[in-house]
């Protein structure tokens, strides 16, 4: 993580969930944050986010909360639209000014927080934060965002509803480090929430064990009331103390008193502050109140904009110090990284000798002996970063090295892992037994190392799959695979350039149908060279046309490349499209234009179509005779490249005198697909009523009616 941008943090504590109560701050000269939460959806096209300049030139800290939905749409979208909802909140905040703090999604333990609602899929750590990391990035990766914040979403405490095979529980708490642990190295802040359960001032300053009788022991010894503030704060890996603390919410979780002034906010500050105090602790930037607008879903009892009380206690916390402290990062354990030399190639299992020169950073003597001396010492990764169950070969300091010196190794040794492939080797020091010098904010050195011969480093093999030879047109079907990594490479499941599994539609002739790449199956995990992954429930869409293509699939690293461009071989297969509607074998239809090629609409053939061989104009139209008179529900009308009816209005008859409209478009982008209640018809008129500034003709190729089910 980059070094703390201090300009992103106001002088105080104080802080607001929502805007429009700032004032409160301003006018105290006791300037905190303000949150703004922010409803996306997952649209990556959607637009940049607001200005919240009016906030951050005041001397306010700004925070944005990028939320997918509220309520059963999810707090961030369901698992295969993750890459779409990163890229919404990338255009989000490239588009925004004034806010450089991001926290992605709230409290994705809650069972009212999962995609679906309660029944819904339900948010793993493992599922959080594969969303957490492509959305951060997709929006470091964005000009001038490289240091930006992205913040992992605060745990509702007390919610013992998710569980999953590691977490048996529930705890909330223990998803909270899973969580953590998943993200290390890859999150620049922490967002918590806490609360009382009622009006006692007591219940801030208090431990309260409220869970000690409860079946699961693990959740005994969690504190109840304010205080969980405490089992989250110690529960953060110590790799992660350098990071900033935010507490996004806090209230009573009962309805704030109207005009009562209480005392409940003051004590809320200053037990903060308390904590904040206290030099071995890593500090809390903020407590903000929730909240501040009368917000619908049933949250108006916690608005305070309308509670004057609430406002007066707020105001009464101001009259205290209560400043922000940054975190820092100790000096006791610091190297500073001169120099290494070693081979970057080697054998599998080889035993190799490196020479390393490093300097001791921090303020106190690394001994060579006794109990706690400091020894050099490495670890092996793969490059998405899982660290290789390997035992290091460590090597002794030379002398005892006081702060400032130099210190050579000259005859490191370091083991190879014994399978081929790519990897990272990590040097550090460690203090023993168990002290490693960057788990205390020191860096680390890497060193990129290729084990044993280097094959292609793109190249997959289809070991199995199963893909129906006959799919109906315009549905979703599920597939599934059985795929081998023979390349060098490691097919990585997350981070900026993951590899995922797509798919292309081709007509016979080789002509693309429908769009490049519209689907995407993401890997369950990282899948090393040589190993193999199934994939299951893989969404497939077929074409919306009738007839016969070719289904292309290909894996994509994205970012960077198609498998089959760097020569890896693509798996195709001749897939029939059928239509379980109307047979068009008695259709006749008629035109204002091109008769001769009206046919050409219906003939099952999605690379042939009728052509008006004119700009289109009102007053043109296609009629087609079903041959009978059948209960129909839907009317599809594909129309390649631009050569959809840029306004029409669509009717149905059963005699070609008395006819009903059943959709009419002034304006029309796209093919026609109109779905109706069950009616009788025999004919189907589509007249043109507008006219192309680019002078398209009208094209059809192909007409798809479905019967009303019985």
């Amino acid at each position: 993580m980059s070094p703390l941008d201090e300009s992103l943090f106001p002088k105080y504590i104080f802080g607001l969930h929502d805007r429009g109560g700032q004032n409160l701050m301003v006018e105290k000269n006791k300037r905190g944050w303000v949150l703004a939460t922010e409803e996306l959806g997952a649209d990556p096209h959607g637009p940049g986010g607001p200005d919240y300049r009016h906030l951050s030139n005041q001397g306010l800290g700004v925070i944005a909360r990028l939320n997918y939905g509220y309520g059963d749409k999810g707090t961030i979208p369901r698992s295969n639209r993750y890459d779409d909802f990163a890229q919404r909140c990338g255009n989000f905040v490239a588009g925004s000014q004034g806010c450089h703090i991001w926290i992605i999604g709230n409290e994705p333990n809650l069972p009212g927080e999962r995609p679906g609602g309660p029944n819904g899929e339900v948010i793993t750590p493992k599922l959080y934060t594969r969303c957490f990391k492509r959305c951060r990035n997709n929006i470091r990766s964005r000009p001038g965002r490289e240091n930006d914040q992205v913040v992992v979403a605060a745990v509702g405490p007390w919610n013992a509803q998710t569980t999953y095979p590691e977490n048996p529980s529930g705890n909330w708490i223990k998803y909270f480090t899973d969580t953590l642990h998943l993200l290390e190295d890859q999150c620049d802040g922490i967002a918590i929430h806490t609360y009382t359960k009622g009006y006692n001032l007591d219940l801030i300053t208090g431990d309260f064990y409220s869970w000690e009788n409860h079946p699961s022991p693990d959740l005994r010894d969690l504190r109840d009331h304010f205080r969980c503030y405490i089992d989250f704060m110690e529960a953060i890996p110590h790799s992660m103390r350098h990071l900033p603390v935010y507490i996004a919410e806090t209230d009573q979780d009962l309805e704030w008193r109207t005009d009562e002034h209480t005392g409940w906010v003051q004590a809320a500050y200053a037990e903060i502050d308390r904590w904040n105090r206290d030099p071995s602790h890593q500090p809390i930037q903020a407590l903000m109140l929730y909240r501040w607008e009368i917000a619908g879903m049933g949250q108006e009892k916690y608005s305070i904009v309308n509670r004057h009380g609430v406002q007066a206690d707020f105001k009464a916390a101001m009259n205290h110090d209560y400043r922000v402290r940054l975190p820092g990062v100790s000096t006791i354990y610091k190297v500073g990284w001169l120099d290494i030399d070693m081979p970057v190639s080697v054998s599998p299992g080889q035993t190799v000798t490196a020479t390393l020169r490093l300097s001791n950073g921090g303020n106190t003597t690394w001994v060579r002996t006794g109990d706690h001396r400091v020894r050099l010492g490495y670890r092996w990764y793969t490059p998405a970063g899982q660290e290789l169950a390997l035992a290091d070969i460590r090597t002794s300091l030379p002398f005892n090295v006081r702060p400032g010196w130099l210190v050579v190794f000259e005859e490191a040794q370091v083991q190879a892992p014994s399978t081929p492939g790519q990897y990272i080797l990590r040097w550090d020091m460690i203090e023993e037994p168990d002290t490693w010098f960057w788990k205390q904010g020191s860096p680390r050195e890497d060193i990129h190392i290729q084990v044993g011969e280097h094959p292609p480093e793109y190249k997959v093999a289809w070991l199995d799959y199963n893909v129906p030879e006959t799919i109906p047109p315009d549905t979703m079907t599920t597939v599934s695979f059985k795929l081998k990594n023979t390349s060098s490479k490691h097919w990585l499941a997350d981070g900026p350039n993951p590899v995922h599994l797509a798919y292309h539609w081709f007509t016979p002739n080789g002509q693309l149908a429908g769009c490049w790449d519209t689907f995407r199956t993401s890997l369950p995990d990282d899948v090393p060279p040589g190993s193999e992954v199934n994939l299951t429930n893989v969404a497939l869409k077929s074409p919306a046309t009738p007839g016969q293509y070719v289904l292309r699939w290909d894996l994509v690293e994205e970012g960077v490349t198609w498998f089959s461009k760097e020569g890896a071989t693509p798996l195709e297969m001749t897939i029939e499209v059928t239509e379980g509607g109307i047979p068009s074998t008695p259709w006749q239809a008629q035109a204002s234009h091109n008769q001769a090629d009206v046919g050409k609409a219906f003939d099952s053939d999605p690379d042939t179509f009728w052509d008006n061989g004119a700009a289109q104009q009102p007053g043109m139209w296609y009629e087609l005779d079903l041959g009978q008179v059948q209960t129909i529900e839907r009317i599809k009308i594909e129309s390649p490249g631009r050569g959809f009816a840029v306004s029409y209005v669509l009717s149905v008859s059963t005699d070609r005198t008395n006819w009903e409209v059943v959709r009419e478009m002034p304006l029309n982008w796209m093919s026609i697909d109109a779905s109706f209640t069950p009616r009788s018809v025999r004919y189907i008129k589509i007249k043109q009523t507008g006219s192309t500034s680019w002078g398209a003709h009208w094209l059809i190729s192909e007409i798809a009616v479905g019967l009303a089910h019985p």
